[in-house]
């Protein structure tokens, strides 16, 4: 252990140097992770990981061996601006990942006599991708398709993955339950990664410790890995504060894109839950509940609402219009007997109740 001067202060338990640090001011960094034991540091935390980076400036290049594909996505020529933002998502994730992103508007009916809207509409997406996308082939119609095809900008991709990586940096890592509360509430991060079975008994004591996080701090998000199906735990999280939450298994974070977007959602403060638990909660046979008088696809829209999914994405899910779900969650609502006030969030009500039964 080393002090802000450069004193060595000799071998201390994790604790008692973080609590150093803590009274210090500053932040205790380790410095010589390989060594025995690993050598730490009390000191300015943001100045030390700006000079890392300013080290690693020239780093690994990203992406390599990617074998590119050409993906596509579709819209309407009347497409709103909220919708197609949602879209683009996808396709700056395909860029981003070196593919190609056909982007196609498909007409219906008469819209076919307007065709200029179709190239206004491609135009909008190439302006709202900004410098992340060439274009390769410019649009053109095959019968009531018109289409354009995008690649990757390399400079303003690596540009994207650097502030991608920047913006989901980790700040620490903590080995069991009292660690991570010191350590959480010393550097304050926007979302805290918990597994849910932490040391000495490996059960829950990562929910215990995230749930008494959230109590104290309640803008701090919360993203629970677990090996558990049991609806109940991911209910123990959500229960009191449904906002900022998630909770998925450790099977579907093995993809990076999955582990990026929940945190991305949980930070904007949405709730997130794993489609797998939603599944089961579908399929399994309920006693008389408070979704009773629900229908079949009310049942199914309100599960796709404890994923997480917005009345756009629901939609195309289900093959429907944006109106039929907002129908759709208009009739929830009511038959739950949610009423709209200032001080409820009826859309998250809605879920911890179809969660509860």
């Amino acid at each position: 252990m080393i002090d802000p001067e450069g004193k060595q202060l000799g071998i201390l338990p994790v604790i008692e140097a973080l609590r150093l640090a803590i009274s210090s001011e500053l932040d205790l960094v380790e410095v010589s992770p390989k060594s025995e034991p690993p050598v730490c540091r009390i000191m300015d935390y943001g100045k030390y990981k700006y000079e890392q980076k300013k080290k690693k400036a020239a780093g690994k290049q990203k992406g390599k061996g990617h074998v590119a594909s050409l993906k596509e996505i579709k819209v309407r020529p009347r497409t709103d601006q909220h919708d197609l933002a949602f879209k683009l998502r996808s396709a700056r994730r395909f860029l981003i990942e070196g593919d190609k992103v056909k982007v196609t508007v498909q007409f219906r009916g008469r819209e076919i006599v307007h065709s200029e809207k179709g190239r206004d509409q491609l135009e909008r997406v190439k302006l709202m991708l900004g410098g992340l996308a060439t274009m390769e082939a410019p649009p053109r119609m095959e019968g009531r398709f018109m289409s354009m095809i995008l690649v990757p900008n390399r400079e303003a991709v690596a540009a994207a993955v650097r502030a991608e990586a920047a913006a989901h940096a980790v700040e620490e890592q903590a080995g069991n339950a009292e660690e991570l509360l010191l350590k959480v509430r010393s550097y304050r991060p926007d979302v805290a990664i918990v597994d849910i079975r932490m040391p000495p008994t490996h059960t829950d004591e990562g929910l215990t410790a995230s749930q008494e996080l959230r109590h104290s701090q309640p803008e701090l998000g919360v993203l629970i890995l677990s090996h558990y199906l049991e609806s109940r735990f991911a209910m123990r999280l959500l229960q009191d504060q449904p906002e900022r939450a998630g909770y998925l298994l450790k099977e579907r974070v093995s993809d990076l894109a999955v582990l990026t977007d929940a945190l991305r959602r949980i930070d904007e403060g949405e709730c997130v839950i794993d489609p797998t638990i939603v599944a089961r909660l579908i399929g399994r046979r309920r006693d008389p509940n408070p979704l009773v008088d629900l229908s079949e696809r009310e049942v199914e829209v309100l599960g796709l609402m404890a994923e997480g999914r917005s009345n756009h994405a629901i939609g195309e899910l289900l093959f429907v219009s944006p109106k039929t779900v907002e129908s759709h969650v208009r009739q929830i609502f009511m038959k739950l007997g949610l009423e709209e006030t200032p001080d409820d969030h009826r859309r998250v009500l809605a879920v911890l109740a179809y969660l509860r039964a």
